[in-house]
């Protein structure tokens, strides 16, 4: 009887053994093959992928050398001077906005709520901005929301100091 027993715990054991799930990594669809030429240089081809459906086009990603630029600082005061924009924010506005500091209320508000001051205003290219129902916005520190208004600038939003 005790054989049997060691030998149905063996036979268990082995089974268990070789049924076991056997994991196989998934196939890198996006990978490049690199093939050596006769120099000794390696050239990568891109690998085969699913063709796109005839007359579709994919957008390219939006590239852009704009930078995103504080145009109110924290204390409300001009960060930049018409003559010391770069071209870009230049032709994309008219005029910089009024220097409009935070009162000291608002300001121990903004400290009080986030224990922070952020910058008022921000000069944001679009391919940065996101869309909304409510407008145009963008999210500085993926935390803080600036909302664009009519002069072309992102302002911030005002539940964070009211």
């Amino acid at each position: 009887m005790r054989r049997y027993f060691v030998f149905s715990l063996a036979l268990l054991a082995v089974l268990a053994l070789s049924c076991s799930k056997k994991t196989v990594p998934a196939k890198n669809v996006n990978a490049a093959i690199v093939y050596p030429d006769k120099n000794g240089n390696t050239t990568a081809t891109p690998a085969p992928g699913t063709p796109a459906a005839p007359g579709t086009t994919t957008p390219a990603a939006p590239v852009t050398n704009e930078r995103i630029l504080v145009i109110l600082d924290k204390g409300g005061r001009l960060a930049a001077s018409q003559s010391s924009l770069p071209p870009y924010v230049a032709a994309n506005t008219k005029q910089l906005p009024q220097s409009t500091p935070l009162t000291a209320e608002q300001r121990n508000n903004l400290l009080a709520r986030q224990k922070t001051l952020l910058p008022l205003a921000l000069y944001v290219p679009d391919a940065y901005a996101g869309k909304s129902p409510r407008g145009q916005f963008y999210k500085y520190k993926s935390k803080f929301w600036y909302w664009k208004k009519a002069d072309g600038f992102y302002y911030l939003d005002e539940i964070y100091y009211k």
